[in-house]
This record gives structure tokens, C-alpha cells and sequence, in this order.
């Protein structure tokens, strides 16, 4: 189970694959019911698209934009995810400084690692991202077998909380899945996020 600060949700996009005309609309609209789940009115959220360009020397590809307008980051969010060379699509579910904004606001560019949002950017915890994946060596794709597991694991996670009282928000993030539980904890509380994620991984890791 990992967390990140700042990079902890993958969109449900099909990184790599170009999708046809009549298959965005329907695409935009389930991004926008998850920005709605997802963040406050007016938040500003970073989008970054992860990958790799050329064939014979493959370099490092970022594409990076702010965003504080839903409709902007829904249609940029496909656009990313349908651009050759990214591999995945991402954004933060922290509170972060709106005034980095103004480093591209509502709209996407390639940008160098150090131009994205780091660690000191962040303002406040208000998710608890849980991530479920089985242990693989990188670039293998989890097999069914391995997909169901976390999907199992998942289910006992959820559970657990929602015996607490609290929903998560359920996501499957391609190879696994993502339990993102909702929490209000100031920046000065990140040590508890990772302690209550290795409490989680001792109670319900299965490797």
C-alpha cells in the first residue's frame, strides 16, 4: 500500500490508447462526476501527464497544467491521456497553493521534473489515498489472478472504514485498485498519514 504527498490518484483514462470521437464525451462526463467527488469548487489541482518520447533514445515526457475550472480540466485530462508518449494520466488530491496556478493556469505544457508541484506545495491533507496493487516487477501487467486479489483486499479495506463510519471513494487504477478515504488534516499531520497506511498495509497486506 503506497501514498504519495502529492502524485496519488491515476485517472481512469486509457493512457496510450487513442479513443475516437464518440467515445470522449462519455469519458469527459465521468471525469467531471469525479472532479466532483473529488475536489471543492475553485480548487486548484495539478494535471500531469507521465511518459516517454523517441524510439532509439526515449527522454522523459511531462505534461503539466493547473487547473480552478472543471470543464478545462475534464477535456485537458482526455487530450493528455490521448497524446503519444504518456503513459499515464494524473493529478493531486491535496490542498495545494492556489497560487501556483499562475504557473500555467487552466491549460497543459511540457514542463522539466522540477517545474511540477512538490511536497512544499502542499497545504493540507483531504484524502487518505490507499493504493492496491500486487507485487510485480515493473512494466508487467497484473494478471486476472493477481487483479481479483486486490480487488479482495479492497473490499476488506473499504469495510474497514465504512465501519467506522467513513466512505471511501472507490477507483480501479489499472493494475489494482484505489481506496481514496477522506480525511481534514493539516500539513503539519503528515507523519499520521503514513503511519495509519503502514497500520493498514500490517492488517491487510497479503504478500
Amino acid at each position: 500500500m503506497y501514498s504519495d504527498d502529492v502524485l496519488v490518484a491515476r485517472l481512469a483514462l486509457r493512457g496510450g490508447e487513442t479513443m475516437s470521437g464518440n467515445e470522449i464525451e462519455p469519458m469527459i462526463e465521468e471525469t467531471l462526476n469525479a472532479i466532483k467527488v473529488l475536489f471543492r469548487p475553485g480548487q486548484v489541482i495539478e494535471l500531469r501527464g507521465l511518459g516517454h518520447r523517441g524510439l532509439t533514445n526515449p527522454k522523459r515526457l511531462i505534461l503539466s497544467g493547473y487547473y480552478d475550472n472543471p470543464q478545462r480540466l475534464a477535456e485537458d485530462a482526455i487530450k493528455i491521456s490521448n497524446t503519444l508518449g504518456v503513459e499515464g494520466t494524473y493529478w493531486t488530491l491535496q490542498t495545494v497553493d492556489p497560487a501556483i496556478l499562475t504557473r500555467s493556469a487552466n491549460r497543459f505544457r511540457e514542463i522539466g521534473a522540477r517545474e511540477a508541484t512538490s511536497d512544499e506545495d502542499v497545504k493540507a491533507y483531504a484524502w487518505l489515498p490507499v493504493d492496491i496493487d500486487a507485487t510485480r516487477k515493473a512494466g508487467i501487467s497484473a494478471t486476472d489472478a493477481e487483479k481479483q486479489a486486490a480487488h479482495d483486499v479492497l473490499g476488506n479495506v473499504v469495510s474497514f472504514f465504512r465501519d467506522l463510519g467513513i466512505s471511501p471513494v472507490e477507483a480501479d487504477s489499472g493494475n489494482g485498485y484505489h481506496a481514496i478515504v477522506p480525511v481534514s488534516l493539516d500539513k503539519a499531520n503528515a507523519p499520521l498519514i503514513k503511519q495509519v497506511l503502514a497500520s493498514l498495509a500490517l492488517r491487510f497486506d497479503t504478500d
